[in-house]
């Protein structure tokens, strides 16, 4: 329990955290990034867990969820600037990752909530850039991202990005 809530307040200073703890929510860190507090379903776990919130910042070796690590991993919202965490992911969207020739070298597809992840192994390319797909709609990142970090970390209304991971 101390463990957990000493975790839990460090990670506020980053972006956009979501602990996993289960047993406060009051210890979820909330909303300074737009994330509002997580709900105890939210919290149980499984693919609809913590939309927007930084999902490295919990499962890679040494965390909370070090056993369900994940290469990165992110959420795609509707809307361009979203201000909520916990709703408006879109379900069905194609998710790219590319190398620097623009080849792709692993695809995945978001699910209920909007969440999606790549495995580690999928994540050893150097100069790896995004794409998300829609329907018609399709965005391309200009320049290569750090996969070992989670999407959230530039993309949510305080990072570098500035604004969510979107396809309208």
């Amino acid at each position: 329990m101390y463990l957990r809530t000493v975790f839990c307040t460090l990670m506020l200073a980053l972006p956009l955290v979501g602990c996993g703890a289960t047993a406060d929510l009051e210890a979820v860190p909330q909303a300074k990034a737009g994330c509002e507090v997580a709900t105890a379903e939210l919290l149980k776990g499984g693919d609809a867990m913590l939309p927007g919130r930084n999902c490295m910042s919990c499962h890679v070796a040494g965390q909370q969820a070090a056993g369900e690590a994940l290469g990165t991993g992110g959420t795609v919202f509707g809307a361009r600037n979203s201000k909520t965490c916990n709703t408006g992911g879109v379900d069905g969207v194609t998710v790219e990752l590319l190398d620097a020739a623009g080849k792709v070298v692993a695809t995945t597809t978001t699910n209920s909530v909007g969440n999606f992840h790549f495995s580690p192994n999928a994540t050893n390319f150097k100069n790896v850039s995004a794409r998300v797909t829609k329907g018609a709609m399709s965005l391309k990142m200009n320049t290569p991202v750090d996969v070992s970090v989670g999407c959230a970390t530039c993309h949510s209304p305080t990072g570098l990005a500035g604004d969510r991971i979107y396809i309208q």
